[in-house]
Order: C-alpha cells, then structure tokens, then sequence
C-alpha cells in the first residue's frame, strides 16, 4: 500500500504540472538562458513540496474558506503582474536588434529571478488549487498511514518535471541563438503571460 501510495502520488502530481503554465514557460526560458537553471528548479519544487504536504496534511481545508474570501483579489494582484511581465517579455522581442542584446535586457540578478519565480508560485491562485485544495483530496482515500509516501511521490514529480524542463532548455538554448529564434521564445513567453493574465481576470470575476 505504501509503494501503491507513492506511484499514486507521483502520477497525480505529474498529471497536474504537465500543464502549460506561466512559472513552467518561465523556467524553459531560464534553461535557455542558462541562468540559475538550477535555483530555479530548486525553488519550484520546494515550494510545490511545501503546498503538496500541506494539503496532504489537512491544511487546505482548514485554508479554503479564508482563500474563497479573498479569491479575487489574488487573481487580480496575479493577473497585474503576469500581465506587466507579457508586455516586458513583448517589449524585448519589438525593440532589441539582436539575440544577445535581447538576451541580456533582463536584470540578471538572482533577486530579479526568484522575485519572479516567488509571484508566478505564490500569488497564483491555481497553484493552491491544484496542490493544496485537490492534491489533499485525492490523498484522503489513503489513509494517514500512507500520507507521507502519498506527498513524497507528488513532490518527486514536481522535481522530475522542472528538471527535466530546465536542463532540457539547457540543452536545446544553441538552437536559439538567432534573433528570430529568440524574439519567437520572447513573443510565445508573452502570449503564455497574456493568455494567463485574462484567465485570471475572469477567474477573479473581473472580466
């Protein structure tokens, strides 16, 4: 039952992050950088493991009426940020003339990318769905003596999955070194952000 509990886990938790989402393309964008591939996976992870026990645990039960109350002030604070870093991501495939100098528009200080990582996870309003609210749920038919491997498995996919995304980018970034290739990465990493930003204005009940 503890082996059945992990499979489990790691499957649920595949199946839930395999999804296109905005701190998925931001991280393949980090890979093809090339910078703090590794921080970034690390940072993702733990905070999935930090959700995913959380709701394993009971704690989204115990969050979800608060989280109903201020729902949709959180999608709209997401929304505001996913949509202003679309538009920088938009400006820097318009107004740079060359693959490297659109590379190196961004602050490239590890602030500047955990900062974006810390808002892309912990001010988006799915994340909670998906790891405390449903992750937790699904874990319940379990039992509490198969919790831990249940949370472990669900974690160990998070992990798999940014590091397969990252130093999978890592390895495909030569490909991208023409400014056409780029301002395509920079023009898809903008749709995603825009895509997302009116998904959480409607969520949010502001659309």
């Amino acid at each position: 039952m503890i082996l059945n509990s992990f499979i489990s886990g790691l499957g649920i938790g595949l199946s839930l992050i395999m999804a296109i989402g905005a701190q998925n393309t931001f991280v393949f964008r980090q890979g093809l950088l090339g910078e703090y591939v590794w921080i970034s996976i690390l940072f993702c992870t733990f905070s999935d493991g930090i959700l995913i026990f959380a709701g394993t645990y009971g704690i989204g039960a115990l969050i979800t009426p608060y989280f109903e109350k201020i729902d949709s002030i959180i999608f709209l604070l997401t929304a505001l940020w996913v949509g202003s870093y679309g538009l920088l991501r938009l400006h820097a495939a318009l107004f740079y003339s060359n693959s490297l100098a659109i590379r190196n528009n961004d602050n490239k200080k590890l602030y500047g990318v955990v900062s974006a990582l810390f808002f892309m996870t912990w001010l988006n309003p799915h994340v909670y769905l998906d790891t405390v609210i449903l992750i937790g749920s699904l874990s319940i038919p379990f039992g509490p003596e198969n919790l831990l491997p249940f949370a472990i498995g669900a974690t160990l996919a998070s992990f798999i999955f940014f590091s397969a995304l990252g130093l999978g980018a890592v390895k495909l970034s030569p490909l991208f070194n023409s400014p056409r290739a780029w301002r395509f990465v920079e023009i898809f990493t903008a749709a995603i952000m825009f895509i997302f930003c009116l998904s959480f204005l409607k969520l949010g009940g502001w659309l």
